[in-house]
């Protein structure tokens, strides 16, 4: 397969962005398989408004309090979802003191603050702040955080 290119572009994904460019990318299966990337001059998520129930909004997760912030045995908060997909929030502070296992769908979890090490069934997988860490239906796992914030919390 030979891409196709026009106009300004780099040679690799999001590095080396011609001057003046900003880049956007589409694909269909999430972080994975094919996509296009587009180079604008202008911002692609400079937005004027946005109309519809599809619009972006902003939750202040801060109001939530999860079991798992305080309690071992405690369980992430579901704040938003459908019959598809949960959307939770989890402040887990200390060592899951057991092991999970979904076998209902995959979970994507994203690691806003912190690090430490997710043990399953392939091997211990460490992460860190900003990393995605997607974990296949079925597979046995627990998070044991290694950072802790003044307040107790996994940081």
């Amino acid at each position: 397969m030979y891409p196709l290119k026009k106009g300004k572009t780099t040679s690799q994904a999001h590095v080396g962005l011609p001057e003046g460019t900003y880049e956007e990318e589409h694909g269909r299966k999430g972080f994975y398989g094919k996509s296009a990337h587009l180079y604008h001059t202008h911002p692609p998520t400079g937005w004027i408004r946005f109309e519809g129930k599809l619009r972006p909004h902003c939750l202040d997760l801060n109001q939530l309090t999860p079991t798992d912030l305080t309690d071992p045995c405690g369980a992430p908060v579901a704040f938003m979802g459908n019959q598809d997909v949960t959307v939770s929030v989890s402040r887990r502070s200390a060592a899951m003191p057991f092991y999970y296992r979904n076998a209902d769908g995959d979970e994507l979890i994203f690691v806003h603050r912190g690090e430490g090490t997710i043990e399953t069934d392939f091997g211990p997988l460490e992460f860190e702040k900003g990393d995605y860490i997607n974990i296949p239906r079925a597979v046995t796992y627990r998070v044991l955080p290694s950072t802790i914030d003044m307040a107790g919390r996994a940081t």
